[in-house]
């Protein structure tokens, strides 16, 4: 009779060659879903895993480079996922969100520098308002709190005061550095675009303000 070390061999063995069959099978937009659920799921070592099939059955599938660029700074790996996210970078330069992605590897591994120049030179040439917020987010993740606030203003500017996202931003940041004041007569312009903005609301109250009408204020910089 065989032992039972040898039996739970032979079991592996044969759990691993099902699963490889399987894999096989499955076609790579599943991968690509399975890696999508798992890196919800924050299970960034299968999310990896998954990711890392789909790039090799298909080296262009950008999308699952984007994931697995995800995935590693989740494991902690962000140098790893710097170079997936430069390999995205050289097939998608004009992609927001590929350009996002690489700045936040480059900040996780250390190279805020690099980050504020990447975003500071793209935000320079299109002086987009999503650029600047870009920018902004970013170097006050960096800790670089006064140029943080030079950025997202420049994106307030240049949305002209139009759209909730801006105002917010100026809204979390003051509250962020310990600016109530500020913080709030900028959650006041965010609640004068949209008055039924709940995270809005939320913050208003919770700076020890009644979210009325009468508190609303119009952007600075609306024309």
């Amino acid at each position: 009779m065989p032992s039972s070390s040898i039996i739970r061999s032979l079991a592996l063995t044969v759990g691993l060659l099902a699963r490889s069959a399987c894999n096989q099978q499955r076609p790579v937009f599943v991968v690509v879903q399975s890696g999508d659920q798992a890196l919800e799921n924050q299970d960034y070592q299968l999310a990896a895993a998954e990711y890392r099939e789909a790039v090799s059955r298909r080296q262009a599938e950008w999308e699952a480079r984007m994931g697995l660029t995800r995935a590693l700074l989740g494991l902690g790996r962000p140098a790893e996922a710097r170079e997936q996210a430069e390999l995205v970078y050289s097939i998608r330069p004009d992609d927001p969100a590929v350009v996002e992605l690489l700045a936040e590897t480059m900040l996780a591994s250390g190279d805020a520098a690099g980050m504020e120049s990447l975003l500071r030179s793209r935000a320079n040439d299109s002086n987009a308002p999503d650029d600047w917020l870009t920018l902004g987010k970013l170097l006050a993740r960096a800790g670089d709190a006064d140029a943080a606030e030079v950025a997202l203003l420049t994106a307030a500017t240049a949305d002209q005061g139009q759209s909730l996202k801006y105002q917010k931003a100026l809204a979390d940041f003051y509250l962020a550095v310990g600016d109530n004041a500020e913080a709030l007569t900028r959650y006041r312009m965010a609640l004068y675009i949209d008055p039924a903005n709940e995270p809005t609301r939320s913050a208003i109250r919770s700076l020890g303000q009644i979210p009325g009408p009468t508190l609303a204020l119009p952007p600075r910089e609306a024309r």
